[in-house]
């Protein structure tokens, strides 16, 4: 651990990405219940998440500029209220476009939490911090859809899972705001050497920023459709499906948390090798197995998955110029909430015209098409950087 990566600054990051993973996986669950509420076609959740994208995309790019300015305990406490009044929104929402806007403010919040503390944190984490950083996200995903299930149970519907979460988050951001001295200022960027580093790394960042979208429309697809496509096309009950779509979180939770304990060992390239493998089998195993029988498979995703993002981030802070990996940091979470968005909404198209029994099978052909790409990355060995 540097001098910068104290206990309390990893505990408070973890904190953040918890705060970064609630909205994320509330929305699988509640969508089906949104969908129903404002009358709105399969491909309408795509509206959501382009306007999530819209305010993610905006905070993303001055994230960099709002950590130095503001410095990072600002920034989380700012974004956790955003977050929170964004879910209390779309809770109270009496219209879909209410959800909308509501759905801009989450994204705006989101953008500035991952764009920012990404960066704040690859420079100064060890690869063991990485992965608990986002395990802090996988902890948060893991949690929605446990705290939406109850709602549908209890029977307050996702208007009041909604309100649970956002109960949640404000206790968050009053968290950050108490600690926000805690945290080392972020130390600006050097003048005058973007424009040097950028010689010769062209394709690889490319490559880069190309896996970073496919994994992202892998890791939300599977959470966004999986509880629609478990309780409507394959005929498990609405409490069941809620439960393993929030097992599918909880193994991306608990495999970044393992995978914290020997990250340092096993190598970045390994780890993100043998995850987007496990990805593929696990995608056309949920595909391929009938019925119920693919929602075991759901949990294998969460494991392989758990390793490729942050070690993904942290290979690009050892690959490239610290110039260029600063700003690739940023242009990574733009191309993953691209992703994010994209696959999905893409998914939510294809079962307006063939059903939702076609998700899974497009979720296996982006998975295999994201492993080509990982391949491709990790066959780049040029000399680090430095």
């Amino acid at each position: 651990m540097t001098a910068a990566a104290t206990p309390a600054v990893v505990a408070l990051a973890v904190l953040a990405f918890v705060a970064l993973g609630l909205p994320d996986a509330a929305l699988g669950v509640a969508w089906p219940g949104i969908r129903d509420a404002f009358a709105r076609p399969q491909s309408g959740l795509g509206l959501i998440l382009a306007a999530t994208a819209l305010g993610f995309l905006a905070a993303s790019n001055v994230a960099a500029y709002l950590v130095e300015r503001l410095g990072p305990g600002r920034l989380a406490a700012a974004a956790t209220v955003l977050l929170a009044a964004s879910v209390a929104g779309q809770a109270a929402a009496p219209a879909f476009v209410g959800v909308l806007a509501a759905a801009a403010l989450w994204g705006l919040g989101a953008g500035a939490i991952d764009a920012g503390l990404n960066g704040y944190a690859a420079r100064r984490f060890s690869h063991r911090h990485m992965n608990w950083l986002h395990a802090g996200y996988g902890l948060g995903t893991a949690v929605a859809p446990f705290v939406m299930t109850a709602g549908l149970a209890l029977g307050t519907g996702w208007r009041g899972g909604y309100a649970a979460i956002a109960a949640l988050l404000a206790v968050l951001a009053a968290v950050f705001w108490a600690r926000r001295a805690r945290w080392p200022p972020a130390q600006p960027a050097a003048s005058g050497t973007t424009g040097a580093a950028h010689g010769g790394l062209g394709i690889a960042a490319g490559r880069h920023l190309a896996a970073f979208f496919l994994y992202t429309g892998v890791e939300v697809t599977a959470g966004q459709w999986a509880f629609a496509v478990l309780s409507e096309a394959r005929g498990l009950a609405a409490e069941a499906a809620g439960v393993w779509t929030g097992l599918y979180w909880t193994s991306l939770f608990g495999g970044r948390l393992a995978i914290g304990f020997v990250a340092d060992r096993l190598g970045t390239e390994a780890l993100i090798a043998v995850g987007t493998a496990g990805v593929v089998a696990a995608a056309v195993a949920f595909w391929a197995l009938p019925l119920a029988g693919g929602a075991p498979a759901l949990v294998l995703l969460g494991l392989a998955a758990a390793p490729v993002f942050p070690m993904m981030m942290a290979r690009t802070a050892a690959r490239f110029k610290p110039a260029v990996a600063r700003r690739l940091f940023g242009l990574q979470v733009s191309a993953a909430m691209l992703g994010a968005v994209a696959l999905p909404a893409a998914a939510g198209a294809l079962a307006d015209l063939r059903g939702l029994a076609a998700v899974p099978a497009f979720l296996a052909a982006t998975a295999a098409t994201l492993a080509v790409t990982v391949a491709a990355v990790l066959r780049d060995r040029q000399p680090q950087a430095t």
